[in-house]
C-alpha cells in the first residue's frame, strides 16, 4: 500500500464502522443499575442473564482515573463479597476486584483462599492487585491451606 493510501484507509475504516475518537472516559454508571446489579449478585448464577450486572462492568470502566469513584465501588464489592452470595456472583466480584482491587480488598480476598471452591479466583484477583499486602496474603495462606491449594497459590 503506498504512504497516501493507508493513511486514506484507515481514515474511511474509521468513518465506517463510526469509531468516536473524541470519547475516551466512559460515562458514569447510573446508581440505580448498581444497586439492582448488586442486588442481582445475592442471587446470580451461571447460566442466567448476566444483563443486570453490566452496570458493574460499566462502573468498572468509569471509575478509571476516578479514585473516589473506585473506592467507593470496591468497598460495595467487598461487601457483596462477604455475604452468602452464590460462586458464580462471588466469581464475577473477584474478576471486577482483580481490576479495582486495592489493599483494602486483600482481606476478604484472602478469605477465599482457604476454600476450595472459591480459592482460585481469590487467588486470581490478589495477584492482580499491585500492593504488597496481597502478595503478602498469598505467602500468608500457605501453612493453612490444603495440598491441593498450595500447588496453585505457589
Amino acid at each position: 500500500m503506498s504512504r497516501i493510501t493507508f493513511p486514506l484507509a484507515v481514515l474511511l475504516a474509521v468513518v465506517v464502522l463510526g469509531v468516536n475518537l473524541t470519547s475516551s472516559v466512559a460515562a458514569p454508571p447510573d446508581p440505580a443499575a448498581i444497586d439492582k446489579a448488586l442486588e442481582t449478585l445475592k442471587t446470580y448464577d451461571w447460566g442466567q442473564d448476566r444483563s443486570s450486572l453490566q452496570a458493574l462492568d460499566d462502573a468498572v470502566a468509569a471509575t478509571h482515573g476516578d479514585a473516589a469513584a473506585r473506592k467507593a465501588l470496591e468497598t460495595r464489592l467487598v461487601a457483596a463479597l462477604k455475604t452468602d452470595a452464590p460462586r458464580a456472583a462471588k466469581d464475577v466480584v473477584c474478576r471486577h476486584l482483580s481490576l479495582i482491587g486495592s489493599a483494602d480488598a486483600v482481606p476478604a480476598l484472602a478469605e477465599l483462599l482457604t476454600n476450595s471452591e472459591l480459592s482460585q479466583m481469590g487467588r486470581y484477583a490478589l495477584e492482580r492487585i499491585p500492593d504488597p499486602a496481597a502478595s503478602a496474603a498469598l505467602r500468608e495462606v500457605l501453612p493453612k491451606a490444603e495440598v491441593v491449594l498450595i500447588v496453585c497459590v505457589i
